[in-house]
């Protein structure tokens, strides 16, 4: 965590193993904040885990949590607002080719003097 980043209530604010807050990264975290482990907030990044319910004329104080998974990055300037849950990565594989993969595509080749 940088020293520029600010944190309103850390006692409402979990975070995971090797996360960074980079510079003026601000939390502010009226309800309950969890960031999982090896996530980045990048420089500017805000974080509002609070708002108000206009449809009530006295405008109620609503403290939704917020949840940003393991393994995110949260690009720079972003605003994350009240009630939002970003997941965890997910790690995507392209398959392998392997011989099978080659004679599907020689199976799908023109053959000579036929029309397709």
């Amino acid at each position: 965590m940088r020293k520029g980043a600010w944190i309103w209530h850390p006692w409402l604010l979990q975070i995971g193993d090797w996360t960074t807050l980079a510079d003026d990264v601000v939390i502010y975290n009226l309800g309950p904040v969890h960031i999982g482990s090896h996530t980045v907030l990048s420089q500017g990044v805000y974080v509002c885990a609070g708002t108000h319910d206009y449809l009530q004329p006295t405008l109620p104080l609503i403290k939704p949590p917020i949840r940003i998974g393991s393994g995110v990055w949260i690009a720079a300037q972003a605003f994350i607002g009240p009630g939002v849950t970003i997941n965890d990565k997910q790690r995507h594989r392209r398959p392998r080719r392997g011989r099978k993969g080659r004679a599907e595509r020689r199976s799908r080749r023109r053959q000579p003097g036929t029309r397709s």
